[in-house]
């Protein structure tokens, strides 16, 4: 028997929105070790570095457990992946939102609603002992919500996790602790600022800003075994 061997190289797309793609460029990245907040706009409340999350030396920790509310300076969310490390200290009524395509109303305001982006979008985990234990994917229109998706929340209250927002193009995929917690898609905003917000008390530490390329081509090779003309020698 002859056996024919043929090799065929084609490409694959590797696939965004997966626990498993790689980043290819780091935008901004801060684990508060060094005892300063580098590239951060506070723009509602007072935060300062303090104790860390899962023994780190450094976190960024609210001075009380009102709505504290703070910018990435300069760091702009389109086609980005954005994570932190945060915990929720407040079982009634704590929140954690990472804001992104995000615009500053161009006011001042005593108030931290006033202060929240006019558009873009949000996701928010809370406890599931709060007031309102809901995952969420929002966009902001003129400062008014509009949910894109309503999950379940997992968390409790005390516990360090993982948040990471993906965005590419108009697909926003969240997850928490490594594993998918929500996703939508919407194309309304594209780009804007990043920002994060905790209620209830907590900590925030190491965030981390990559870009996300585009879908790239990897190659695989497969081969294929033909069997052949089989010839009977005698």
């Amino acid at each position: 028997m002859k056996m024919l061997w043929i090799t065929v190289a084609y490409s694959i797309p590797v696939i965004v929105g997966s626990p498993f793609h790689v980043h290819a460029n780091v935008l901004y990245s801060e684990t508060f070790e060094d005892g300063s907040a580098d590239g951060i706009v506070v723009d509602y409340g007072s935060l300062s570095v303090g104790a860390g999350l899962n023994g780190s030396t450094g976190a960024y920790v609210p001075d009380n457990r009102g709505h504290h509310f703070f910018t990435l300076s300069g760091i702009r969310s389109d086609d980005v992946s954005i994570q932190a490390e945060f915990r929720l200290d407040d079982a009634g009524v704590s929140d954690f939102e990472v804001y992104f395509a995000a615009d500053d109303p161009a006011v001042s305001s005593a108030d931290w609603r006033g202060l929240r982006p006019n558009n873009g979008y949000f996701a928010r985990v809370n406890p599931l002992s709060s007031d309102d234990p809901l995952g969420k994917i929002t966009r902001l229109d003129g400062g008014n919500g509009t949910n894109l998706i309503v999950v379940p929340n997992t968390i409790s209250a005390g516990e360090t996790h993982t948040l990471r927002v993906d965005r590419v193009g108009a697909r926003i995929d969240v997850f928490l602790d490594g594993r998918p917690f929500a996703s939508a898609i919407d194309g309304t905003y594209t780009a804007g600022e990043i920002e994060f917000l905790i209620f209830g008390g907590g900590a925030i530490d190491d965030i981390l800003v990559t870009a996300i390329p585009e879908p790239a081509m990897m190659p695989a090779v497969f081969t294929l075994a033909i069997v052949g003309l089989m010839q009977r020698h005698g």
